[in-house]
Formats: structure tokens, sequence, C-alpha cells
């Protein structure tokens, strides 16, 4: 390549810094605030996640497990009984701040709050008194922080209307969302390693560290731009009203089933950590400091998943990639049930055989890609009805198959009461007995049924999945459309500001040019396009 070409090419990459390229609408420079900001979040979220989940829960609080699913549950339904006033107000919002930021920014200290308190851990020498305060904590912090996670995944659908730069944002978006998780999965199982029986002293500094880099980093959110075709004027909907109009988004509907039959399909995922600690090592303190690298290696496959995702989505659609992900996760964990954990002589030959395994149902981005989709369906539902409803949607897509999934995880608690494995028997237990194994690795077995079951219905489910990226991008361009007509009308800004309207030599292109830059992302629009201008 000659030397003018690379000057070229690099002044063009750097000129993307503060100017969007063709056909865009975000620079780099909102694209790493957008990121540092996901940091932010991350460092909350796995930091609480150290402690409020169904499986640490007991462990931490030396309570029994059925609290843990208990606790779980009652945090999904406080989540989903908030969810329908934050949609009213998020369909209501639409100042200066936009419609999320406000949430993002203003629920975060409360969440942090929440999140110090689970993390303190107690020492109350009454089991009462431990459960008490697990519910306290626990339940607040996972009623909100869901809520922090979710609206910043489906950002992208708001500060882009290009469905393939919103696939595109999450490969930088999620990299350094992992940085958190990367680094302290590596770090945490280290330090409790050395703490064996005063675990809880880790997890009380690690949490307060990282909630208040998280406060910090989360600020950057306020650099992003929020974007979205006006097609109809604010109007006030009654509850019932709106969930009607939510009803006839079929995608949404097919959405939220799939995900309620799947809410199990990271079960597997989550005991993995007890995997490790267990029977990794001769002892759980080897366990423990084999853990933290191990994960991250096993993990690493998501990196496959997030690297990929832009190339996969320019040639699949997203239930395709959907459906493969999931297989994945049935077969992996379906195989290691089928094995047998008590067949798996314990250390060298569980690291061997299990961790790839972990790492072959971890090749996915599936938690990239339902945000992607929940914002298709936001855009789904402003062309069938008018309007967007993203607070109603969040609650198809989110809060119900979380609260109609944490029924199920009852279930799953009581079947592992029922089997007699209980955390809280293992905390502080250097050397686990031969029935103590036994006991986990009958449990371990159960996981990965339940597992490959749940992804494996998904998968089914997705397969009825009726938006294709065609008729994404034909909606997409009717709603443009639609919003410069209201935009004649109502004398009102419509239309979000794109590279266009920031770059004088894009705004001469010919007609012809605008129907070539207008095929690469939606085709049958352009078509329609260039069939109106032989027309005229």
């Amino acid at each position: 390549m000659e030397r003018g070409a690379i000057k070229n090419r690099i002044k063009k990459l750097a000129s993307m810094w503060s100017t969007p390229p063709a056909g865009r609408f975000l620079t780099i420079k909102e694209t790493l605030f957008y990121s540092l900001s996901g940091l932010g979040v991350s460092f909350l979220i796995t930091s609480v996640n150290f402690v409020s989940t169904y499986i640490y829960i007991p462990y931490f609080f030396k309570i029994a497990a059925i609290h843990g699913y208990a606790i779980v549950a009652a945090g999904s339904l406080a989540s989903m009984l908030l969810q329908p006033i934050f949609g009213r107000l998020m369909d209501r919002a639409g100042g200066k701040l936009g419609k999320y930021k406000p949430f993002i920014l203003f629920v975060s200290p409360a969440a942090a709050l929440f999140g110090v308190m689970a993390t303190w851990l107690p020492q109350f020498a009454e089991e009462s008194g431990r459960v008490a305060f697990a519910y306290i904590s626990c339940v607040p912090a996972l009623a909100l922080m869901p809520f922090i996670n979710n609206m910043f995944y489906t950002m992208p659908s708001v500060i882009t209307p290009v469905a393939q730069e919103r696939s595109d944002i999450m490969l930088p978006a999620g990299l350094i969302y992992g940085f958190a998780p990367t680094i302290l999965n590596i770090i945490v199982p280290l330090l409790r390693s050395s703490f064996i029986g005063r675990e809880y002293l880790v997890i009380r500094v690690t949490g307060i560290i990282s909630i208040a880099i998280s406060l910090v980093m989360i600020m950057f959110i306020m650099k992003t731009k929020e974007r979205v075709y006006v097609t109809e004027t604010k109007e006030k909907l009654k509850v019932r009203d709106a969930m009607k109009l939510v009803l006839k988004n079929k995608p949404l509907l097919i959405l939220c089933v799939a995900l309620i039959v799947g809410c199990a399909r990271d079960v597997g995922n989550a005991f993995f950590y007890f995997v490790m600690q267990f029977r990794f090592g001769a002892t759980t303190a080897e366990g423990l400091k084999l853990s933290g690298l191990i994960i991250t290696l096993a993990s690493s496959s998501s990196l496959v998943g997030m690297v990929t995702m832009p190339l996969l989505t320019r040639k699949l659609n997203n239930k395709t990639l959907m459906i493969i992900w999931l297989m994945f996760g049935a077969l992996s964990y379906g195989a290691s049930a089928i094995i047998g954990y008590q067949n798996i002589e314990i250390g060298l030959t569980s690291i061997l055989v299990l961790t790839p395994l972990r790492f072959a149902a971890s090749i996915s981005a599936i938690h990239l890609m339902v945000p992607i989709m929940v914002g298709e369906a936001c855009d789904y539902q402003q062309w069938k009805t008018g309007k967007r409803l993203e607070g109603y949607v969040h609650i198809f897509a989110y809060s119900i198959p979380a609260i109609v999934g944490q029924g199920a995880f009852i279930l799953i608690g009581l079947l592992q009461s029922k089997m007699g494995f209980e955390p809280k028997n293992y905390e502080g237990v250097l050397v686990l007995s031969e029935a103590m194994q036994l006991t986990a690795a009958r449990w371990f077995n159960a996981v990965g049924l339940i597992t490959a079951a749940s992804s494996l219905l998904m998968a089914l489910v997705f397969l009825f999945y009726p938006l294709t990226g065609k008729k994404h991008a034909a909606i997409m361009e009717e709603i443009k459309s639609r919003a410069e007509l209201f935009s004649a009308e109502n004398g009102d800004f419509a239309v979000p500001d794109s590279a266009a309207s920031e770059n004088p030599t894009i705004q001469e292109e010919s007609a012809a040019e605008k129907i070539a830059e207008l095929d690469t992302f939606a085709p049958e629009a352009a078509l329609e396009a260039d069939a109106i201008i032989k027309a005229d």
C-alpha cells in the first residue's frame, strides 16, 4: 500500500473521532464515552454479584439455600412492580437529558447504597439476623441493578437508528464492560483463598472500592446523545391502553416467551464457580486459587462471540445467531451431565474435561443480542402503533421473564434442598468429605440437565421469531419518512442528526449515491426509493 493511501486512511480514521462516517450517527468519541459508562455499570453489577446471587447468598450469609432463591425472586418481583412506574416516566420524558440517561444517573446512587450494604456481610451470631439482613440489603439491590444494566444495554436503540451500528457498538462496549469481571474474577478468588473462614473481609473491601469506581465511571453517559425519530406528539396513556398496544407487538411477545423458557440457561454457568472451588483442587483453597484464571480462560470464548457478532449480523439474522449460540450451551452442559461429575477425577482431570465444555458453552454474545432485539422491538412498536413505549416494552422483555423465571427458580431451589446441597455447609471447609463431594456432584449433574433443557427450549421458540433484518430495515425507513412528514407538519425537529447534517460534503451527494448508501442498511427501502425517483 502506498504511503499516501496509508496517510489518507489514518486521516479518515482521525476525522471519525468527532465526525461520523456517511450513513452513521456515532463518532469514535461518543462510542468510547458510552463504553466507559458501561464499565461503571459493570463494576457495580460484578461486585454485587459476588454476593447477591442464588448460589452465593446462602454461602456468604450462611443461611439455608432456599433463601437464596427466595431473595432473588423477591428482587425480581420488586423490579417488576417498579417497571410500570419507570415505564410511564420514560414515556413522558424527553427533555434535555433524554429518556434513558436520567434513570441511569438517578437510580445508580440508590443501587450503589444497597450494593454496599449487600457486600458488607455482617457476622451476626443468630442465623435469623443474617437472614433478615440478607433480605433487607439484597432485595432492593436486585430490584434496581438489573434495571440499570438493561437500560445501558438497550441505549443503542435510542442513540442510533441504524440497526447495524447498534450491533457494531456492542463490540467495544462489550469488551470494555468485560474488563471489570475479568479483573475481579481473578483478584477476588485469590484473596478469598487466603482468607478461608474470613472471606467476608475480601467481599467488603472489594465491594466498596468497586462501587466507588462505578459511580464515577457511570457519569460518562452524559457525553452521549439520544437520537429518536419523532412521529407523534407526546400523549399520556393509561397503563391499560399502553399494554393493549404492546400486545400487538408479535416479535416482542415471542422474545418474551423465549426468555421465559430460557430463564435457566445460565444455571450451569452460575454453579460452575462451585465446581471449580470444590473439584479443581485437593482443597477448596487450591480450587479458589485456580478458579480466577480458569474462569477467565473458560469465559474468554464469550470474547469470540462479541468480536464476531458485528460480522455475523451482516450475514445472519439475529434469531439464527441466537439459536446457534443456545445450542452450544445445550450440548456442552448436556454432555457434562451425561458424563457425570462424580465420574471425573478431582484435580487436573476435572480441569481438562470441564474447562473446555465451559468454554464451548460460553461461545456466544446472547447478553448483547437480547438488548439489540429489545431495541428492534421498540422500533417495531413505533411502526405498528405510532408509539415506542420503551418502558412497557421493557416490562415484557425483562420484568415478566424475570418474575416468571424466578417462580421456576424457586422450584429449582426446592429441588436443590431436596437433594441436600446446602452451600452454607461448605463455607469455611478446607477439605470436603467424600459424602459432601458426592452430594455436590449429583447436584451439578442436575444443574447440567436443567441448563441444557432450558437452552434447547429457548432455541425452539426462536424458530418462530418473525422480525428479519430486511423487515426491520424497511420498518426503520418508513419510520424515518413518518418523522420527516411529522416535522414538516408540526415545525418540530423530528429527525435525528447524522453525518449528513455535520459534513457538508455528504449533503452534496446525488440521489443515486444516497440510494446506494441506503441500500447498505435498508435494501428494501432503497428499491422503493429508486422506484419513486424513476417515476418522478
